[in-house]
């Protein structure tokens, strides 16, 4: 589940970015590798923050690691803060970021064996990361509509 108030004695066990790089009313996802967790779904490009890292920091070096795209942290527009409660307990802030134009994409095989440019309702009919969904609405539902 996720929430976006932190609920009554939440203790985060890590804390993750992940961020909608939009192109027009596309953004991109990857699909999840079999070494992965919740392998052959999809999800936003995304990681976990080390510890010596301010969390937009993190986010520029997990989309460069995920996808070869090279951002600058003062390009990434802080979206929502969502406290997670899954598997584990982690604090998952996500990011935006606009582009003109589908940049050419570079995928660690490792980590993910695809990716796709896709419209809110595109995605919808795919098998999503959990708590993917819930923080896509809020993205669209809430984020865009201020």
């Amino acid at each position: 589940m996720l929430f976006i108030e932190k609920p009554d004695s939440f203790v985060a066990d890590r804390i993750a970015a992940g961020c909608f790089i939009m192109v027009e009313n596309k953004f991109l996802i990857l699909k999840r590798a079999e070494s992965q967790s919740q392998s052959g779904t999809w999800g936003l490009p995304a990681g976990g923050i080390n510890s010596d890292e301010e969390i937009d920091e993190g986010m520029v070096r997990e989309l460069y690691e995920e996808t070869g795209l090279k951002f600058d942290k003062n390009e990434l527009k802080h979206v929502q803060k969502f406290y997670v409660k899954i598997y584990q307990n982690f604090e998952f802030d996500i990011y935006m970021v606009k582009l003109n134009i589908m940049p050419e994409i570079k995928i660690d095989k490792n980590e993910h064996t695809d990716f796709k440019w896709v419209t809110r309702d595109e995605a919808l009919k795919l098998s999503l990361i959990l708590g993917f969904k819930e923080s896509m609405d809020y993205f669209f539902d809430e984020f865009q509509n201020k």
